[in-house]
């Protein structure tokens, strides 16, 4: 497993998958703390990422976490709350772009 700090500040989790034998494909965890609430958070993600956004389809979504999938790849979104921050966590297969961008406008 290899962590990065990107330019960003963001740590970067790179796990390679192979699938039936045909290679491989990337997943990413990225992070960031926000001092927004969860819920305007994950209301950012679904406008984000959903179907008004990447036109992704929201899959679960509770209070700290949404699950988008779509164009064989998905996204989740998660909050972690501390005292006065909120770590958010984003984890992705074929959307790395999408997802640092979404951070970015945290």
């Amino acid at each position: 497993m290899y962590i990065i700090q990107n330019e960003f500040g963001y740590l970067i989790e790179k796990r390679w998958y192979w699938l039936l034998g045909k290679g491989g494909c990337t997943m990413i965890r990225l992070s960031k703390e926000s001092r927004l609430k969860p819920d305007q958070i994950i209301t950012k993600a679904d406008r984000f990422f959903g179907e008004t956004g990447e036109g992704l389809v929201p899959k679960d979504r509770s209070l700290c976490c949404i699950h988008f999938t779509g164009s064989g790849g998905f996204v989740s979104v998660s909050v972690v709350e501390d005292r006065k921050k909120r770590t958010v966590e984003v984890e992705t297969r074929e959307f790395d772009f999408q997802a640092k961008r979404f951070l970015e406008g945290l």
